[in-house]
């Protein structure tokens, strides 16, 4: 694994660890995207998770609201496009060997 998807996985472990539900559905998409496989602490937290969900427990319990709470859709969708325009550059660089930088 690259130091940036090792370091990707380890965010999403502290974020799920401070309560943020939502982390182990990215680390779930994540690992689907890099074909990767998930990591020890998102399969134990997915298993647990199901199994809450299989014994009567609600989905928005395991990963958290959709839409949290105070969002507008259009804040969402916009979100969602700055991730496809940064997407797209970093194609872009990597096909001409450029480098990109996450800072200023």
């Amino acid at each position: 694994m690259t130091d940036d998807r090792k370091r990707l996985f380890e965010d999403l472990r502290a974020k799920y660890a401070g309560r943020d539900k939502r982390a182990l559905l990215r680390a779930v998409l994540y690992a689907g995207m890099f074909r990767h496989p998930l990591p020890d602490w998102a399969t134990d937290a997915f298993n647990a998770a199901l199994e809450y969900v299989e014994h009567g427990g609600e989905w928005d319990d395991v990963f958290g609201r959709p839409l949290l709470k105070g969002r507008h859709r259009d804040s969402v969708k916009l979100d969602a496009q700055k991730y496809d325009v940064w997407q797209l550059v970093r194609s872009l660089a990597v096909g001409k060997n450029m480098a990109i930088s996450n800072g200023g």
